[in-house]
């Protein structure tokens, strides 16, 4: 976001003409006349390729990384069972042949991946993840596009820009807020980062309810908002917990899925992504009937949902763990005092 945020004042900046702003009527208003930003051809194909670009190097960036263990980490390597492919399709105790490659039962794999979508914990979790890619459809392209769209801040071009840096600038200082905390309250990463989340998502949503006119989600307006009128400074304030609640929500949804199946963990995440999108889907065809004050109810209520739901597989999965631990020590006759 920070870089996208740069790549959007760059692209701006080098419009050296005046903005170009188009007049339109207001739809509940004969009399009142609207002026919006309308992106160039020119800014379009920039933006655009500026994105394939950064996007590009970030997947080669991701693939040349290396990894390194990192003690008493969810994905360490030392937690991990050492599974051949064919065993990760269900079939233990045998071991694949890279020649035997077209021989996989293709079934096996439908079997684990619906085994997987219907554990128990992958249900539960399941509104947690419709919530975030309900949010995440909401501040990406909704929320934008109402910065656009209310005519008290439509003459700010550069506003896009500041909202991406500052979305981004929050997604940073959440990350370093819960690696820092995490090194010092165990477990911080679960319930207490849920409950950041669901706290900073309370506040942005009753900032909008007050301060976003109720019809800019859908078309241009001068309507006022409900309490507070927009304004520059109110914006990128609201952009900066956006992104200090979505890298909460987002951090808590990586580390439930390493705990909630953590022989499948790939899957669990995969899961995951796959609600998201959905969620994702369904609220952009639902966007065109929906006003701010739809978008609010909606996420809060999928919020107190996904709240609940995760605090309660994040206890049962805790104490799954600890009896793991103990019956480990069990076994191989270890004093839990030693550990």
């Amino acid at each position: 976001m920070i870089v996208g945020g740069a790549i959007l004042a760059g692209i701006f900046s080098l419009n050296h003409s005046a903005p170009e702003l188009t007049s339109l009527l207001n739809t509940t208003s004969g009399n009142a006349g609207h002026a919006y930003r309308q992106f160039s051809d020119m800014e379009i194909r920039m933006m655009y390729g500026a994105f394939t670009a950064v996007t590009l190097c970030a997947n080669l960036i991701l693939a040349l990384t290396p990894s390194r263990e990192i003690p008493d980490c969810i994905e360490g390597k030392h937690n991990k069972l050492r599974r051949t492919f064919k065993e990760e399709l269900g079939e233990e105790k045998m071991y694949f042949e890279p020649k035997k490659l077209a021989e996989i039962d293709h079934c096996a794999i439908a079997d684990m991946v619906l085994a997987a979508f219907l554990n128990k914990r992958m249900i539960a979790l399941s509104p947690l993840f419709l919530h975030l890619g309900f949010y995440g459809s909401f501040w990406i392209c909704v929320y934008p596009t109402t910065l656009v769209f209310t005519k008290s801040l439509s003459n700010h071009i550069y506003l896009p820009a500041f909202y991406s840096l500052t979305v981004g600038t929050g997604e940073v200082v959440m990350g370093v807020i819960i690696s820092t905390l995490s090194k010092r309250i165990k477990d911080f990463g679960l319930k207490p980062t849920m409950y950041c989340a669901f706290g900073l998502t309370t506040v942005i949503l009753a900032v909008m309810v007050a301060a976003v006119p109720k019809s800019a989600t859908v078309g241009l307006t001068d309507e006022p908002a409900w309490l507070v009128q927009p304004s520059v400074v109110l914006s990128v304030f609201t952009a900066f917990l956006i992104g200090l609640a979505d890298s909460a929500a987002n951090n808590v949804r990586t580390v439930i899925c390493a705990l909630a199946l953590p022989d499948r963990r790939a899957q669990a995440f995969a899961i995951s992504k796959f609600y998201q999108a959905l969620a994702g889907t369904i609220l952009m065809f639902l966007s065109p009937y929906l006003s701010i004050f739809h978008y609010t109810a909606l996420l809060f209520f999928t919020l107190c949902l996904s709240t609940s739901c995760f605090v309660h597989v994040a206890g049962k999965t805790k104490r799954m763990e600890r009896e793991s631990i103990r019956q480990y020590l069990d076994a191989k006759d270890v004093l839990p005092e030693k550990y």
